[in-house]
């Protein structure tokens, strides 16, 4: 007993981490493995040592019963000169890397098969995989169980509202545009959807294109179909981008859509910062 006691408070001590599992003190703390049973990401209760997600980073412990402590990082005993390791997060709740025990060896956050992520209400799922004892499994609503945390993934969105359909020359079909930068193999979503807070015709219809303007390069998308329009891609190269929202021709299928809109571009880098406007928007 004095043993297990000293090491507690090694663990407790020898970290400046302070978890931020189970926020809503309701249980949400626990993972399972069929070959291990039960995982306790808050061990010590609230401000332990126990598990904290960062935007980039997860530090702490997990304790089980069956073969002791998991650390998540190499931090947590400033170790990482010597063996660097740890659970990373990408900042949209996808973790990759590898946590470690003493007793059962490397852990795989990100394997083949399998993964573990967190949504935006900090709910942990997925599946992460121990070379020495299997599948460990964060979510199981049946049962129930779950690993809940106050941290929430970074929104990595930005929107622009305007109105479709105010161009000056009423012959004309109205066309805006809207740029930005982008770097290749960024995943990226361009969102589409009647601002709720303004005005239109109660149509239901727009075309929506990304395309690049990128020398050399041909990539173009667009979706015509009903609001919400939604276009997700991965891009081809460095460079600019045009997004383009369009009203469509009487004859189209279905009332266009004429009036106030929202549009959003989410994506996995930082071309959701340099989204603007272009002089085609009034």
């Amino acid at each position: 007993m004095i043993v297990l006691v000293s090491m507690v408070l090694i663990l407790f001590y020898s970290t400046g981490y302070a978890e931020n599992v189970d926020p809503n003190n309701d249980g949400s703390q626990y993972a399972y493995g069929e070959n291990i049973g039960w995982l306790n990401a808050e061990p010590l209760g609230d401000g332990g040592s126990g598990v904290e997600v960062g935007d980039f980073e997860l530090t702490g412990y997990i304790w089980c019963e069956n073969i002791g402590w998991i650390s998540l990082s190499c931090e947590n005993t400033n170790s990482c000169g010597s063996v660097d390791y740890g659970v990373l997060n990408d900042g949209s709740g996808n973790l990759s890397g590898y946590a470690w025990g003493e007793n059962v060896g490397w852990i795989n956050f990100a394997p083949a098969g399998g993964g573990v992520t967190i949504d935006d209400e900090g709910n942990f799922d997925g599946w992460a995989w121990g070379e020495n004892i299997g599948w460990i499994h964060f979510q199981n609503l049946s049962i129930p169980y779950k690993i809940q945390t106050a941290w929430i993934p970074l929104v990595h969105e930005t929107s622009i509202c305007s109105t479709l359909g105010n161009d000056p020359h009423a012959s004309i079909l109205d066309q805006d545009i809207f740029k930005f930068e982008g770097t290749a193999d960024e995943e990226v979503t361009v969102r589409l959807e009647v601002d709720e807070q303004g005005k239109n015709n109660g149509g239901e219809r727009a075309t929506l294109i990304l395309m690049d303007k990128i020398r050399r390069v041909w990539f173009f998308r667009i979706d015509r179909s009903a609001l919400v329009n939604q276009i997700t891609a991965t891009l081809p190269a460095d460079g600019e981008y045009l997004i383009i929202v369009a009203e469509q021709p009487w004859f189209f299928r279905g009332k266009r859509f004429r009036g106030d809109y929202c549009l959003t571009l989410e994506s996995s880098e930082d071309a959701f910062q340099t989204l603007e406007a272009t002089y085609w928007v009034e």
